[in-house]
């Protein structure tokens, strides 16, 4: 679940919804996403894994963002594991093109689908939420070639980290990522306390039939 801005409108178009995540899971900037969390290696092709599913539409994409909001006031974006559906803002099902913030939501969220399509064990809550914050970040850097980090925050330390090629060493006790998990941590707990217990496990991707 990514947390964060405005929300507005009904559920709408499935067709331009599904076409505009798809081509935000095809920039090349896909290529730059790997990193290793709690001995899980991410790669390109987890988020590849992702597109896939959505294509052949075992990952169920909704536009809502009414649903958004009753979810909670800052929730912009989720993913369900229980019935693997993605729930984006409802401006992406009508856009000719995917806006910056809206194709951050998406990476954030598919890191999310990764865990549960790869049924990943050992990462906890909010290390999964963090990774879900560095993937878009990751993404944004590479796609548009700049950052919405400030210089002094940590992600931003922690970018410079991977992209000076160190995506295989361990995210956990990493200084950076720990205060990137902090800020995460203390952000959800504010605006949910329980939302912990909330989280559901990584069952898998159930094929349609």
């Amino acid at each position: 679940m990514l947390r964060g801005y405005a929300k507005e409108g009904p559920v709408m178009s499935a067709t331009r919804l599904k076409s505009n995540v798809v081509n935000v899971l095809s920039s090349s900037a896909i290529n730059a996403l790997s990193f290793k969390i709690a001995g899980n290696l991410i790669t390109p092709q987890h988020f590849i894994t992702v597109r896939n599913h959505i294509k052949k539409d075992e990952i169920t994409l909704v536009a809502d963002s009414g649903a958004l909001a009753r979810e909670g006031a800052t929730v912009n974006a989720s993913y369900n594991k229980l019935d693997d559906k993605m729930t984006l803002h409802s401006r992406i099902a009508t856009a000719s093109s995917v806006e910056r913030l809206n194709r951050l939501q998406i990476i954030h969220e598919c890191f999310h689908a990764i865990c549960d399509a790869y049924k990943l064990q050992g990462i906890t809550t909010f290390e999964e939420e963090t990774c879900g914050y560095l993937s878009s970040a990751l993404y944004e850097l590479y796609h548009y070639n700049s950052s919405m980090y400030a210089s002094d925050h940590p992600m931003r330390t922690l970018l410079v980290s991977l992209y000076k090629g160190k995506p295989r060493v361990e995210l956990r006790g990493d200084p950076h990522f720990e205060k990137c998990f902090k800020r995460c941590y203390d952000m959800y707990m504010a605006a949910d306390p329980n939302y912990k217990q909330d989280r559901a496990s990584n069952n898998g991707i159930r094929k349609k039939k």
